[in-house]
């Protein structure tokens, strides 16, 4: 009878852990992403993705189409969060969306981002880059 008691409580308890996050806070997320990525600092950017974002490609690979992207729109300009929505992720987690409209000095690129939070941590668990 006890355990029976206890499974709705622990229940209740694992939900509320789920905390949606903030939209300001996920833009530092997203923007300290957008300049790591325009100073060539690719290695710093592991540490703003999931676990699982980074197990889909090696700190090499993943430098070197930073590398190819920013040869192709060239240096950082600008960028302008065009939308930003609290949302659910594939797995139906909270995660916030953002969307930016980066300006380089070659071509404008789209950039689209899903924050969620990671063990306490804001992380980005999609990151698309499109030029515009």
């Amino acid at each position: 009878m006890k355990t029976i008691i206890m499974l709705p409580a622990i229940c209740l308890c694992a939900c509320s852990a789920i905390v949606h996050p903030g939209i300001n806070e996920s833009k530092k997320v997203a923007e300290t992403l957008i300049k790591l990525e325009s100073s060539g600092d690719y290695t710093s950017m592991s540490k703003y993705y999931t676990d699982e974002f980074n197990k889909s490609e090696s700190p090499e690979e993943r430098a070197a189409k930073f590398k190819d992207l920013h040869n192709m729109l060239g240096d950082f300009v600008s960028d302008t969060c065009i939308r930003a929505a609290d949302s659910t992720d594939l797995n139906d987690f909270p995660c916030v969306f953002l969307k930016y409209r980066v300006t380089h000095t070659k071509l404008a690129s789209y950039e689209e981002f899903e924050i969620i939070k990671d063990r306490g941590e804001l992380k980005a668990e999609v990151h698309n880059i499109m030029h515009e």
